[in-house]
């Protein structure tokens, strides 16, 4: 298991093109966007720097405790989705799947939350702090991406702030 989530603060300053998954289940709840996607592809790019992406792969994982897990996968392309290289254009793969986007708001800050279990530490919750919301990313069966206004204050967040961006 990886213990160092450092790679969660790469993609500061830049933005969330997309959530990209085989099938995905989007609703709204007041101000609240959920989408359900299992496994799901978060794709990062530079503002004006075309052809410039960067993935996650998020995956998850019960642990014999009961302990919900999330395992993120940096990564150049989108995998294990179906996708094509293309040559012209801002993005460098078209991806043949469902997806939701954000309208590229650029990612402010990141904070990943998360516990020690069976002698390892594991993360368990991702927080992205965009331009004028933020994306919560919670571990379960089914990766819920939540799309709130504030600072989610009804968090199931671990004990343990792993990694953050966010000068105090």
């Amino acid at each position: 298991m990886k213990t160092n989530f450092d790679f969660l603060t790469k993609v500061k300053g830049m933005n969330v093109s997309a959530i990209y998954c085989d099938m995905l289940h989007t609703y709204k709840d007041g101000n609240k966007i959920s989408v359900i996607a299992s496994p799901g592809v978060l794709c990062f790019m530079k503002e004006h720097a075309d052809r410039d992406e960067k993935f996650w792969l998020i995956q998850w994982e019960e642990l014999y405790s009961g302990n919900d897990a999330l395992i993120v996968k940096e990564q150049d392309t989108p995998a294990p989705l179906n996708y094509k290289e293309t040559e012209f254009g801002q993005q460098k793969y078209i991806v043949s799947s469902a997806s939701f986007t954000t309208f590229r708001s650029e990612i402010k800050n990141v904070w990943g939350y998360g516990f020690t279990d069976e002698g390892e530490v594991w993360l368990g919750d991702i927080i992205l702090e965009l331009e004028d919301s933020f994306i919560y990313i919670a571990a379960s069966p089914a990766i819920e991406y939540k799309v709130l206004d504030e600072f989610p204050d009804k968090r199931r967040l671990y004990d343990e702030l792993l990694v953050t961006t966010k000068k105090e």
